[in-house]
């Protein structure tokens, strides 16, 4: 506290502030360690209930997948057949003009 231009140090008022000081500092740190395990937790969570939760859901995509290549698979066979058919059919005669 400054009186009359001079500086003087008050002891208590300097450890009253210290001590709230310290203890808000301490209530921040809990806030903080309380928040950081909360977004760890949920960070895990996320890691582990997709895999979960949605297993039926990605299994759906997954054999929408296979019957799509499978239907692929079957339609580039089928072309293939019908390639080997042109190549061993004789080309039809053309009519005259």
């Amino acid at each position: 506290m400054i009186l009359s231009g001079y500086l003087t140090a008050d002891s208590v008022d300097r450890a009253s502030a210290s001590g709230r000081l310290s203890a808000r500092l301490a209530e921040i740190e809990a806030r903080r360690r309380s928040a950081q395990d909360a977004v760890d937790a949920l960070v895990e969570a996320w890691r582990e209930n997709p895999v979960v939760q949605h297993q039926h859901r990605w299994r759906e995509v997954d054999d929408a997948a296979h019957d799509v290549v499978d239907a692929l698979s079957s339609l580039l066979g089928a072309i293939d057949l019908a390639r080997e058919e042109v190549a061993v059919s004789p080309p039809a005669p053309r009519s005259a003009p």
